[in-house]
């Protein structure tokens, strides 16, 4: 099954929340730690401008980026499996979900929300890496999910009633065993097992 492109915008989107909050606290004002820590002792909310120098944008890509995380842990959570298999072999691995390390470099780099210039450039930067991400049929494959305690994992598995052995990569929520029965559905090339 492929996902429609406002779902993959969302699951792509999603995966980089903690992106957006690395950018978000770059953004904030050196003058302004004083006063941050000033708001956290006395629970006082002081202009925004003083605190994040493009605090609209910051906030902004920050709530996206959180209401796609959300949509994407709750599209999971529903995601109904609807195909028997019974797994022959499992093995994790978890490194392919750190194949997502790469944008977060760019984080480090002096990349602020108020010029517009390097802003375009990341934009298009971004554009360029969902569009790889989702032709390749890897744009479940978000880092973040470990943190909700999903796996990745490499299996061969058959359908029920059929001898043949097909290979995969399975995300699942749930340990994947070996000679165990699950419900699997597949999201592109990942099949979504429960």
């Amino acid at each position: 099954m492929k996902p429609r492109l406002y779902v993959a915008i969302a699951l792509y989107v999603g995966s980089y929340f903690p992106l957006t909050i690395i950018l978000l606290s770059q953004n904030v004002q050196t003058t302004a730690w004083s006063e941050i820590s000033f708001v956290l002792q006395h629970w006082i909310t002081p202009r925004m401008d003083r605190i994040l120098s493009s605090w609209l944008i910051s906030i902004l890509a920050v709530s996206v980026s959180f209401v796609c995380l959300l949509v994407t842990t709750y599209l999971l959570r529903t995601f109904d499996a609807d195909r028997d298999v019974k797994v022959v072999s499992v093995k994790p691995c978890s490194s392919d979900l750190l194949n997502y390390v790469l944008p977060y470099v760019v984080s480090f780099m002096n990349l602020d929300y108020s010029n517009g210039k390097t802003m375009a450039g990341f934009f298009m930067f971004m554009i360029w890496l969902f569009w790889i991400t989702y032709k390749s049929g890897q744009i479940i494959m978000n880092p973040l999910l470990t943190v909700f305690g999903w796996r990745l994992y490499e299996i061969s598995y058959h359908f029920l009633g059929d001898t043949t052995v097909y290979n995969g990569v399975g995300l699942s929520k749930t340990p994947i065993e070996p000679n165990q029965d699950y419900k699997q559905r597949s999201l592109q090339d990942v099949l979504i097992m429960k």
